[in-house]
């Protein structure tokens, strides 16, 4: 955790609950993290590659379970939305939907070629 989440996090103590709290409700009231299997589908699925860049991603071990539909914009923790990611792409991605990361991505210069057409993940 960078030292601005860290201080955040001491700091806003009542919204880390707030936010943790909503997460449970999306998950019908139970918060887990990800076991091993979702991780290894997800990459074997995604070919390996980070649904945010497109960049082969070392090892379903180092990848990062992300929401297509982010949990506080009303996504849920179900399979169909559920996607691997390098953990930078995933801190970048935020609480944006995906197709909104990628247009950021864009904007900002990170996808130029998008390569997301190439591996299908851009229809």
């Amino acid at each position: 955790m960078n030292k601005a989440s860290a201080v955040y996090e001491a700091t806003n103590k009542d919204a880390r609950r707030e936010r943790d709290a909503k997460r449970a409700r999306a998950a019908g009231g139970i918060r887990r993290g990800f076991d091993a299997k979702t991780k290894q589908d997800l990459f074997r699925e995604q070919n390996g590659h980070c649904a945010c860049c497109f960049k082969p991603i070392d090892s379903p071990e180092s990848g990062e379970v992300d929401h297509v539909v982010p949990l506080e914009r009303g996504g849920r923790d179900e399979r169909a939305n559920l996607l691997i990611a390098h953990a930078q792409c995933n801190k970048e991605k935020h609480n944006k939907t995906l197709p909104e990361h990628w247009e950021w991505r864009v904007r900002v210069g990170l996808d130029t070629e998008n390569l997301g057409r190439k591996y299908g993940l851009i229809r």
